[in-house]
């Protein structure tokens, strides 16, 4: 028993490793997804903060030049890429984001606008931007993604094309000779020069660490695997509790169980050894009373006519003790049969076994005039013979009992009642009184009246047969009218 329980928790501690084992796994590899995830959030701010200071140059300060320029309040040829240049501007907005980024304790992010061409040398593209940069003018790529490892630290690199090349991009791209003089004498007439119409010429270049949000997921997927593993231990603990606890208790039960059963086979054996007792007993008692009904007859046959009254009357007397013994103890022996068997459970028709007691009481029904009805009766589970002898007492109580001045009528009648059948079997006969009827059931218990020659057995036998049917068995008295025996008995559905 034991070792099966321990077999279980063994297989629900393997089952609890390889699940939190996948557990483990699902979380780590969330926390590399975590990762990208916040490493794409940081581009898009990124790329949103590259608009704007795209929008802000060509909307704010290129008109405010033009306008000043206009004015006169600048000369025609004047050129600042400080304020005109939105590469340069760019830039510059991108390396005071990174000196913030690194006072805040945070790694710098690579962003470049890359080219082959470039007006600062610092905007060179590398071998990966020139590659991705070709392919952007092959073959119309839009976007490039990638996760890279560059000294051993793994960075999200995106690249994305600026527009292609327009009429109006020439005019600082093109021929030298075509752009402001001051862009020629800051920046040279060759870098930055010289391209074509619709070609891309650069590409945005970000490359954001993922060191610092994987850092982020995987504390918190270690916290989520502390946390897991707490709660895969109080479970475990739990079931193991549960488990031994149980263990315990099954051992409690078939140690109980055992003792029960020897119990029972010591009751056994002691039922079997007072069944054949009392049979001896019986059969010890039935002879010498027999011998003494036998001989008092004799006497009376063969000189009733020398015995005075007083002696005829004497004998009539003994052979009426001795056959009332006899009955004691064949009742006897039959509570006792009872009692030491048990019932048997099988389907029973209560109007056959009535019809069997009512055969057995055929004299005595007939010399006492008594009607003796049934209303339909079910069909039950117990042990026919049994039944029917309780019947045949109840019915037979009735007709020795009945009213000195009125024929015995007994009615029999049943009603479903819960899961049983009560049986209510209703005479008109003398009544018992309220205060003795408990007793009644009581072996040796019975009314006190003259007249009859009952043994104080037949109720007794009647409430064992009843207990041992499952059912229970009671008197209901109708003063002066009779009395109800009601019993309850298990269906055979």
């Amino acid at each position: 028993m034991r070792s099966r329980n321990t077999f279980v928790l063994a297989i629900v501690l393997v089952a609890f490793a390889v699940a939190y084992a996948g557990l483990v796994w699902f979380y780590n590899s969330k926390t590399h997804d975590y990762a990208l995830g916040e490493a794409e959030k940081l581009v898009q701010t990124m790329l949103l903060q590259h608009k704007a200071v795209h929008s802000y140059v060509t909307k704010v300060s290129r008109p405010e030049i033009y306008r000043l320029k206009e004015e006169g309040k600048l000369y025609e040829e004047y050129f600042s890429p400080k304020t005109m240049s939105f590469t340069y501007t760019a830039r510059g907005v991108k390396d005071l984001f990174n000196e913030h980024r690194m006072k805040a304790g945070l790694e710098p992010i690579y962003f470049k606008l890359a080219s082959n061409n470039p007006r600062n040398p610092i905007n060179r593209a590398d071998e990966l931007e020139e590659r991705i940069l070709r392919q952007m003018n092959e073959s119309a790529l839009d976007k490039y993604r990638e996760v890279v490892t560059m000294d051993g630290e793994d960075f999200l690199y995106v690249a994305l094309p600026v527009d292609p090349m327009t009429p109006g991009c020439l005019k600082c791209h093109g021929d030298p000779a075509d752009a402001p003089k001051e862009l020629v004498a800051v920046y040279g007439d060759k870098a930055g020069f010289y391209e074509q119409d619709v070609k891309i010429r650069a590409l945005l270049s970000i490359r954001v660490p993922l060191a610092g949000p994987a850092g982020d997921g995987a504390r918190i997927a270690n916290i989520i695997s502390l946390v897991t593993f707490a709660v895969f231990v109080a479970i475990f603990a739990l079931i193991a509790f549960f488990v031994v606890r149980f263990d315990r208790q099954e051992r409690g039960i078939l140690a109980v169980n055992e003792a029960l059963a020897q119990s029972n086979d010591a009751l056994a054996r002691t039922n079997t050894d007072l069944e054949q007792f009392a049979y001896v007993v019986s059969h010890d008692l039935q002879t010498p009373l027999g011998s003494i009904s036998g001989y008092a007859q004799l006497l009376k046959m063969g000189h009733a006519k020398a015995l005075p009254a007083d002696g005829l009357k004497q004998l009539a007397q003994i052979d009426e003790a001795a056959n009332r013994m006899s009955a004691l103890i064949k009742n006897l022996l039959m509570f006792s049969h009872d009692t030491a068997r048990g019932a048997m459970t099988q389907p029973v028709n209560l109007h056959d076994v009535l019809d069997e007691a009512l055969t057995n009481l055929a004299i005595q029904i007939k010399d006492a005039g008594a009607v003796v009805d049934a209303d339909p009766l079910p069909v039950v589970l117990g042990n026919p013979t049994q039944l029917m002898r309780l019947l045949q007492n109840l019915v037979g109580n009735a007709l020795k009992y009945a009213h000195p001045t009125r024929p015995p009528v007994v009615r029999l009648s049943s009603r479903r009642e819960g899961e049983q059948w009560r049986i209510s079997v209703d005479d008109n006969g003398q009544g018992i009184p309220p205060e003795r009827q408990d007793e009644m059931f009581e072996v040796f218990k019975r009314i006190k009246d003259d007249t009859q020659t009952g043994t104080g057995v037949g109720l007794a036998i009647c409430k064992r047969i009843v207990d041992l049917h499952g059912g229970r068995i009671w008197i209901e008295n109708k003063p002066g009218n009779g009395t109800v025996f009601h019993f309850t008995l298990n269906p055979a559905n």
